[in-house]
């Protein structure tokens, strides 16, 4: 922070609810126990980010990958979260992030697809929001962090072509920018990332080598433009985005 003071939008954990994040109930399984305590943890770092470290930047709470319950509730996940954001007695967060891959992923061809993971968006916002009697309702911002159409998940499915995956990076799009359209507190969308690797590039999961690295760009990797790019264009462009 001291050698980049210009920069004032952070995130203090990523991806706390993932199985490979030692934050994770997840993770905490692969140990033998499980346990919300990592949770409580991560919320920890997010209080110290924001009141300690840097008061005046914008620190988004969460992260979330998408695994964590959204309902909530007492005991849960995203509960011991929101307790250790406010271990010292502060206000909630005012902005969360989440990566909503499984909504930009959801085929309206599946019955209840779409629809089920938007729920899970709502009962997200719902859950942060911070309601006490006597005091006015916060609902905080909602930043999309890390988003895009996964092209190598469509990919690892048994007889799925690159063309036919890359196809999906247009309904992808449109299911997010569908999502800032019916949730007026997402503010942010950030697409992840701008240009694919190379065909034949592997990446490794473990120990051992898979075929087909991260991919959710918006671009081939000689530069042409999928789907997903003509459709944030025209996102961008009308002022939507």
């Amino acid at each position: 922070m001291d050698a980049f003071p210009w920069i004032k939008d952070y995130a203090a954990w990523n991806e706390p609810d993932h199985k490979f994040e030692p934050t994770s109930p997840f993770y905490s399984k692969i140990r033998g126990t499980s346990s919300t305590a990592g949770l409580y943890r991560a919320g920890q770092f997010w209080r110290i980010l924001k009141s300690e470290l840097c008061t005046t930047c914008r620190v988004t709470a969460g992260e979330f990958s998408g695994k964590i319950d959204t309902r909530g509730g007492a005991g849960s996940g995203l509960q011991r979260y929101i307790d250790g954001t406010r271990s010292s007695g502060k206000l909630p967060p005012l902005r969360w992030s989440y990566h909503a891959y499984a909504q930009a992923d959801a085929r309206p061809s599946v019955a209840n697809e779409v629809g089920n993971t938007r729920t899970k968006i709502a009962n997200f916002i719902a859950s942060t929001t911070y309601v006490k009697q006597g005091s006015p309702t916060i609902v905080p911002e909602l930043w999309l962090t890390e988003q895009g159409g996964r092209v190598h998940v469509y990919r690892e499915k048994q007889g799925n072509s690159m063309s036919d995956a890359i196809a999906r990076t247009g309904q992808a799009a449109t299911n997010l920018f569908d999502l800032i359209s019916i949730f007026p507190s997402i503010t942010r969308l950030y697409w992840y990332d701008l240009e694919s690797v190379p065909e034949g590039a592997v990446r490794f999961n473990g120990a051992a080598p898979t075929p087909y690295p991260f991919d959710s760009a918006l671009l081939n990797p000689d530069g042409t433009a999928r789907p997903a790019y003509t459709k944030f264009k025209a996102c961008v462009v009308s002022n939507i985005c």
